[in-house]
């Protein structure tokens, strides 16, 4: 996180609400002066601190928070102050950020997680773009709030960089039409029924069975295109998820790739 938003500017508690260099730097709540004062108290080091760790302690980290500043926290009896709770939570700047939401709640159990680590603030949506992936050039545009909520619903540029370069992969790989698709979803589902796993402590004998299996079941597969394919081989390596459709009878069939057969 600190290598994503490090070069950013301090905007301390950001009281100010405008960065001129910066304009998305800027809170994307209604910071209010309870929040301001409770976060002021949730101390900076050791990193990843928040209420439950200030007030409750944890292994190795004695309780921190007074009494009186106790008393600037909801109740005993709340979700929020629970020691399992990540409300007032701040984000390690060593690692990486948690789930975005979209919505801004520091004091949220689930998702408070997303306080700056240094400053008594929330991420900023700038900051909250950057941790998905976002370029600054890029507009959103609608109120601070909604600016959020796109950034909170959108999938992380990085993953899903990584998702597209897998799919293309895969189907360049495959080369195998509607029809044998539809076959090898076929035979996954009779490998599924006949329960066959890929051991280390039997690959050999199940590596058969399942080369067996796979050619009866498939039988000849049709390319798509005029070159040759090169044979089906055992997946040994990277066990995958595969979901295939059949529109006729529209029913899925996920099996792992390393108790299939290798398309790519």
């Amino acid at each position: 996180m600190r290598d994503a938003i490090g070069d950013l500017p301090n905007i301390q508690d950001g009281k100010a609400d405008y960065y001129v260099g910066y304009p998305d730097h800027r809170l994307a709540m209604g910071y209010t002066p309870i929040v301001r004062k409770q976060l002021q108290h949730i101390p900076t080091h050791p990193y990843k601190m928040n209420f439950s760790k200030a007030w409750w302690g944890a292994p190795g980290l004695p309780r921190v928070m007074t009494e009186v500043e106790r008393r600037l926290f909801p109740a005993n009896g709340k979700a929020r102050v629970a020691q399992k709770s990540k409300g007032w939570g701040r984000v390690d700047p060593n690692g990486l950020i948690g789930t975005i939401p979209t919505k801004c709640m520091p004091t949220d159990l689930r998702i408070g997680q997303i306080s700056h680590w240094e400053q008594n603030r929330p991420i900023s949506i700038l900051e909250a773009r950057r941790a998905q992936g976002f370029p600054d050039h890029e507009v959103i545009v609608g109120s601070r709030t909604d600016q959020y909520k796109v950034i909170g619903n959108s999938v992380s540029r990085h993953v899903a960089l990584v998702l597209g370069l897998a799919i293309r992969e895969a189907w360049l790989g495959s080369l195998m039409d509607a029809d044998a698709t539809a076959n090898a979803a076929v035979a996954m589902d009779v490998l599924q029924q006949s329960h066959i796993s890929v051991d280390e402590t039997s690959r050999n004998t199940s590596e058969d069975i399942l080369e067996t299996s796979a050619s009866s079941a498939l039988g000849e597969l049709t390319p798509a295109t005029s070159e040759s394919v090169e044979p089906l081989e055992i997946h040994r390596k990277r066990p995958r998820l595969v979901c295939v459709e059949i529109s006729a009878k529209k029913r899925r069939h996920e099996v792992r790739l390393d108790q299939f057969l290798r398309v790519d």
